[in-house]
Formats: C-alpha cells, structure tokens, sequence
C-alpha cells in the first residue's frame, strides 16, 4: 500500500505516475512546472484501474481507506515531505532499483526506502535503526552490513540497498 500512497500522490500532484523520475528531477532543480498538469498525465481512475495497475508495477497495488488518507495527507501539509522525497528520488532511485532488479526483487520495492527514511542516509529511529532502508543493527550484520564505533555500513546506500533486496528476498522465500 505505500507503494500506491507515492504513485497516486505524485499523479494527484501534477505527473502521471510513470514520469516520476521526471518531476523528482524537476523537484531537486526548483523548477517551478514540477507540480504542474502536463499533457502525460492521467485520471485517478486509470491510475487505479486494477489492469493498469497489474500492468505498470512489479507488486501488488492496494488502495483502501488508508491509502486515501494519506493521499490527502499528502496533498496538504505533508507536501513539502513529498518534494524532498521525489527530490532524492531522482538521487538513489536510479542506482537502488538496478540492485534490486540485480537480485531478483520487484525493482517497485525502492518505495519502502522512501517510506522508511525518504531516501535520507542518515536516518536514525528512536530504535536504533539506520540508513535507508532503517535496518536494525542485527538484522544487517546478517546480510554483511556491519557496524562499529567508527563506521555504520547501514548509511551506506549501495551496500544497504544489496542487503535489503537479499533480505526481501528472503522474507518472501519464507512466507
């Protein structure tokens, strides 16, 4: 469902939801027709067209209540959330999602990264997570991300971004 909170938010927000690298690009220059209706976009009843959905994602799309919630949250007050994010995007997305595809995971997946930190390699959790993809410290040592007094491997972007498409991996291997 997070997944579909990014893509519908950046089409109510003036794109269609294929083009976000596009206004994620515009975003981190400023420009001011980033959030601006262009000829490409479509309705939000063709984003959510189950068919199209299916056809356009690599993982199942959900929307529901919560996600409409979120949506208008980010339609208001959590716009400034969603430039910064779609700013970064444009950063990481590129090289997260060859890794992701690299490993044999839904390249669609960068979407957690962006929920769980917006991309920031330095965010930290009130529980102890870190980096982009805020892996506890446990869980990323098992994937070869470790830390110490003097480095955090989880900040690291490209080695976050292979341990968290082995773990996805993993998870869905299991259940």
């Amino acid at each position: 469902a997070a997944l579909l909170h990014i893509l519908v938010v950046t089409a109510l927000l003036g794109t269609s939801c294929i083009d976000v690298h596009r206004v994620s690009t515009e975003v981190a220059a400023n420009s001011p027709r980033a959030f601006k209706h262009t000829s490409h976009n479509r309705s939000l009843a063709q984003i959510l067209d189950p068919e199209y959905l299916r056809a356009t994602y690599d993982i199942p799309i959900v929307y529901n209540a919560r996600v409409d919630w979120w949506l208008r949250y980010f339609q208001g007050n959590g716009r400034p959330t969603m430039q910064a994010w779609l700013a970064d995007y444009a950063r990481y997305a590129p090289m997260m999602r060859r890794l992701l595809a690299d490993e044999g995971v839904p390249s669609d997946l960068v979407f957690v990264a962006m929920i769980e930190s917006g991309f920031d390699t330095g965010a930290r959790s009130h529980a102890a997570a870190a980096g982009p993809w805020q892996f506890m410290h446990t869980t990323a040592s098992m994937y070869g991300v470790d830390s110490d007094a003097y480095v955090d491997a989880r900040l690291d972007p490209v080695a976050s971004t292979r341990a968290a498409a082995r773990h996805l991996r993993d998870l869905h291997r299991q259940f």
